[in-house]
């Protein structure tokens, strides 16, 4: 594909391999240009620079411009030090004004990449790049000073030493900026890890004391709803130790039924802390087949006005497709919507149920004219272990979050809706056989 991106490395890499074959080729006298030999050798090691970071070999490239901008400095300084570098002057020698433009493109070449390779270091927003920034002045400026001060005073059998030394001090003194500047960002690097890694356990540690309280608080609950049941049984089995020759056979049944009944809610609270745990590994069974969602509501609808004496009335349209899902479950989150609307309902509300088609699927509704839920706590009614505030209404906070999960584990989503004195409402989804 040809973005900006790849036009503009074609493009660096043709003007490299031109530079290159202009070097090479005035260096083994194919052309004879009048090119100098370290001229031709500095516009190969640009050219190959710039073929290399046309490639995406940007260290390469980058090495390869460095050394060409040290060498084509060396040639320059033995102009200006008038003295015989291996570059210099001569008649294979590389002119004044060739020697400073190959510094000048060198240089370039080496800033076509800022925010790659080595370049990267120095140009980093970061301690080891404002410190690379800092320093390669001076470590350019320093050993040129320095050196310049110190061929006035030597013979000119030291001059040509001293001044290669200069070069080989700066290029030094340039490479151990970076060196350090590099260390510096690894370092930076490794402390925002570090602040990462710290930032990701406290999250860790937070959230494994958020654990540890809601385990807290499950067995908190669990004790407190447990220890009613338990202490009536044992009552109850008091009762019927002492009492049983004498009581009469309607007690006997009474007593009877009422340890079977709190046996019930018992094995009830027992079997939500079970779901809980399936549902959120995944595990709960679901055996989807085609159901009558309408009998279904209609009979939930009658056993809820004749456990409870409370009015339940059923709206459902002319034709309904068959439902798709597991009715078992249906069925489970239907009684116990069921059975916290007759809780928060006072006496003489009624509840309304109503099925109405949605995009494949049937939305069922259950309403109630109770006292309402709060805006603020709405969020959380479908969290684990949730109640409603300031209700009296006793329960192990499982119910709707265990009705949301099985919903959705079919296939559909559950939603609830409620004004403060004015009632609520909750909505869920039963996907259609047809949409299956």
């Amino acid at each position: 594909m040809l973005d900006g991106e790849n036009v503009r490395l074609a493009a660096s890499m043709l003007a490299g391999v031109a530079v290159a074959a202009q070097g090479i080729g005035s260096l083994v006298g194919v052309e004879r240009i009048g090119v100098a030999p370290a001229t031709a050798v500095c516009l190969a090691g640009v050219g190959a620079a710039v073929v290399a970071l046309g490639a995406r070999r940007i260290r390469l490239g980058q090495l390869l411009a460095f050394g060409t901008a040290v060498f084509a400095l060396a040639s320059l300084l033995g102009h200006v030090y008038r003295l015989g570098l291996p570059p210099a002057p001569g008649p294979e020698g590389m002119p004044p004004a060739a020697a400073a433009g190959l510094v000048l493109l060198g240089a370039g070449t080496l800033a076509l990449r800022p925010d790659r390779g080595y370049v990267a270091v120095v140009t980093a927003r970061t301690v080891g790049g404002d410190m690379a920034r800092r320093f390669l002045p001076g470590a350019v400026a320093i050993p040129l000073v320095l050196g310049s001060v110190g061929l006035l005073g030597v013979g000119r059998d030291v001059q040509t030493a001293l001044a290669t030394a200069v070069v080989a001090t700066m290029a030094a003194l340039c490479v151990l900026v970076w060196r350090n500047a590099h260390v510096l960002t690894r370092l930076e690097d490794a402390r925002h890890s570090a602040v990462r890694d710290l930032a990701g356990e406290q999250r860790l540690t937070a959230q494994l004391q958020e654990l540890d309280a809601m385990k807290n608080e499950l067995i908190g609950i669990i004790a407190h709803d447990l220890r009613s049941p338990v202490f009536a049984i044992r009552n109850l089995a008091d009762v019927l130790l002492e009492s049983w020759e004498g009581m009469p056979e309607t007690r006997r049944r009474e007593v009877v039924r009422s340890v079977g009944d709190t046996a019930e809610r018992m094995a009830d609270l027992v079997n939500d802390v079970l779901d809980v745990a399936r549902l959120e590994l995944g595990q709960m069974p679901v055996e989807a087949k085609s159901f009558d969602l309408v009998a279904l509501v209609r009979q939930a609808a009658s056993e809820t006005q004749t456990a409870y004496g409370r009015r339940c009335s059923v709206v459902v349209p002319e034709t309904m497709e068959p439902a798709f899902g597991d009715e078992q479950l249906q069925w489970r989150v239907l009684t116990n919507v069921l059975s916290n609307a007759v809780k928060f309902t006072p006496e003489g509300s009624p509840i309304e149920l109503e099925l109405r088609p949605a995009a494949g699927a049937v939305e069922v509704s259950v309403r109630d004219h109770g006292t309402g839920i709060a805006p603020e706590h709405l969020p959380l009614l479908f969290e684990k272990f949730s109640r409603v505030p300031g209700e009296s209404a006793s329960g192990s906070g499982l119910g709707l979050f265990i009705c949301r999960a099985l919903v959705e584990a079919q296939g559909g989503r559950m939603i609830a809706e409620s004004e403060p004195g004015r009632g609520s409402v909750f909505r869920w989804t039963v996907p259609t056989a047809r949409a299956r």
